[in-house]
């Protein structure tokens, strides 16, 4: 069966017509992308990643200035224990809420999800009335302590350690 040229011209155009509006749309979208959304749609691979404000910027000035005292405890604390094991300059302090932008957004999906899985246990310690905990992450990023103070003073720490694309808690302490 032949087809006329009238036929043959009217699906080319209607194709045509598809596809411009479907590159259309495509284009315009991420036109108006933020560079935030952006990121994780280049990143879609790692599905990880989130982006949000830092916690200090989110959180009541007060809150944070009495948690981030907490957190300050602790680390002197395990100076105190660890003395020359404990170089404070070899650790960045960081608000739990912001492991994810300061530190897991950089790992593999694997490896982020290793690191989740092994916080999510070591968080099991927690009680009614202990604070919010921060990370104490090495420099070359293959160690954490995760560390908040109980509710009876004493200091909580999870020692995580990367081992491969693992990461596992080593030891965990309550410190007077």
């Amino acid at each position: 069966m032949k087809m006329s040229k009238k036929i043959v011209a009217t699906v080319l155009t209607g194709t045509a017509l598809v596809i411009g509006s479907v590159l259309y749309i495509n284009n315009t979208t991420n036109a108006s992308m933020s560079p935030e959304k952006e990121l994780i749609k280049q990143n879609s691979i790692n599905s990880h990643i989130t982006a949000h404000k830092e916690y200090a910027q989110t959180e009541k000035k007060d809150v944070y200035d009495k948690l981030y005292k907490t957190w300050e405890n602790a680390t002197e604390k395990i100076i105190s224990k660890y003395d020359k094991d404990f170089d404070k300059k070899d650790w960045e302090l960081i608000a739990d809420p912001d492991i994810d932008i300061r530190f897991k957004n950089m790992l593999s999906s694997q490896e982020a999800s290793a690191y989740s899985k092994a916080s999510i246990q070591a968080k099991e310690a927690y009680e009614m009335g202990d604070f919010l905990d921060c990370v104490l992450l090495h420099k070359d990023k293959n160690k954490a302590k995760i560390v908040w103070e109980k509710h009876d003073g004493k200091i909580h720490v999870a020692h995580l350690e990367k081992k491969g694309n693992d990461w596992v808690i080593v030891l965990e302490e309550n410190i007077e």
